[in-house]
């Protein structure tokens, strides 16, 4: 895998976390294939540890959608079982893998995992309903360490942008958000 030429949503942001310092510890929320987790390993030396949480479950994606209450999206269990192999797979050929660890499961649940304030930066990309972006927001924020970046993907999308401006202004964040190439980034 050749981050040059498969675009993945990490991309746009891999200079912030270079420049955010160094023995970063960070999460990926969603990892589908492992192309941002991979492109993170790759291209980040800044990072010290990376884990990264996918339950690589069916689901339905309804961010995309149009109508309210219908999929934009599905992925069946042979979808997500090449998914599941490619992310592997893609991780076996890493050269920084050993700064890896994975967790398969229900992020809801594999949050508790981690004591507050403990990351350098967290990015969401898991989300497949405004709920879920909201959920997300709501429990990974606390992870985050005061100066730590808190980034995520499909801003680009209607929904997403709506719950994630909503859920700043109830929670009366200031910082600046970077919006780019369909991501997100703030400082908390």
């Amino acid at each position: 895998m050749n981050n040059q030429s498969y675009p993945v949503a990490i991309q746009s942001l891999i200079h912030s976390i270079n420049l955010h310092g160094n023995n970063l510890i960070g999460i990926e929320v969603g990892v589908w294939k492992g192309a941002s987790t991979y492109c993170m390993l790759e291209n980040c030396p800044t990072i010290k540890e990376l884990h990264a949480i996918d339950k690589f479950e069916p689901f339905v994606d309804h961010i995309e959608s149009a109508e309210e209450n219908v999929g934009a999206w599905y992925c069946d269990e042979r979808e997500i079982e090449i998914a599941e192999f490619l992310f592997h797979h893609n991780m076996k050929y890493c050269k920084n893998n050993d700064k890896l660890t994975f967790y398969k499961g229900n992020s809801d649940d594999l949050v508790n995992n981690f004591a507050n304030e403990y990351f350098d930066f967290v990015f969401l990309d898991a989300y497949l309903s405004e709920e879920d972006v909201y959920k997300d927001l709501t429990l990974w924020y606390p992870k985050l360490k005061t100066g730590g970046l808190f980034m995520g993907d499909d801003i680009d999308d209607p929904k997403v942008e709506k719950t994630v401006i909503n859920w700043r202004l109830q929670e009366n964040i200031e910082s600046p958000i970077s919006i780019f190439d369909g991501t997100f980034v703030w400082a908390k």
